[in-house]
C-alpha cells in the first residue's frame, strides 16, 4: 500500500567524537504517513462505519458533519482525498466539486452512497467524482479507491 514519504535530513551535533565517520554525515531518515481523508457524512452510524473501516485501512480521516465543516476543514487542513458521503450525490455533491478549495487543490472527490442505484452512480460521475461506491462498504474496495484517489491527488 503507497504510504506518503516525508524526506529528512538529520545532523547529530558532536556525537561521536570528531574523526569518527558516525556523527557528522547527513543521514535519510524516512518517515511514513498515511493518506489523511477529509470524510463528510451526515449520518452517525455511516460516520461511525467509515471510520471502522478506513482505520482498518490504514488511512487518517478528518469527520465533517455539515458542508460547513468540511469547507473548514479543506482550508485548515488540505486532505489528499475528499469522502462524500451525503444523503444525495447529485445536486449537493456537484455544489462540493465546485468549490475553490476543491478545484484549486485538484482534491479527488469519492461519492459513497446508500443505494447501489444507477442514477445515484451517473448523478456522481456527472458532478464529477473520482469514483463511487454504495454501501455497505467493503474494506478491500474502499482501500483501492481511496489509495487510488490519493495517487491521483498527489500527483496532480
Amino acid at each position: 500500500m503507497p504510504l506518503a514519504t516525508v524526506w529528512c535530513l538529520w545532523m547529530q551535533p558532536e556525537f561521536p567524537p570528531a574523526g569518527s565517520r558516525l556523527g557528522h554525515e547527513p543521514e535519510e531518515v524516512v518517515m511514513t504517513l498515511p493518506p489523511k481523508v477529509l470524510v463528510l457524512c451526515e449520518d452517525k452510524e455511516v460516520r461511525t462505519a467509515l471510520k471502522q473501516s478506513l482505520k482498518r485501512c490504514h488511512v487518517r480521516g478528518v469527520y465533517c458533519r455539515s458542508t460547513v465543516a468540511l469547507r473548514r476543514a479543506l482550508a485548515a487542513h488540505a486532505g489528499d482525498a475528499v469522502v462524500y458521503a451525503g444523503e444525495q450525490p447529485g445536486s449537493k455533491l456537484r455544489d462540493v466539486m465546485e468549490w475553490p478549495e476543491i478545484r484549486a487543490a485538484r482534491v479527488p472527490v469519492i461519492a459513497v452512497s446508500r443505494s447501489g442505484e444507477i442514477h445515484d452512480y451517473l448523478a456522481a460521475m456527472e458532478a464529477g467524482a473520482f469514483d463511487y461506491m454504495a454501501r455497505p462498504l467493503q474494506c478491500g474496495e474502499l482501500s483501492r479507491i481511496v489509495m487510488s484517489a490519493v495517487d491521483q491527488g498527489r500527483a496532480a
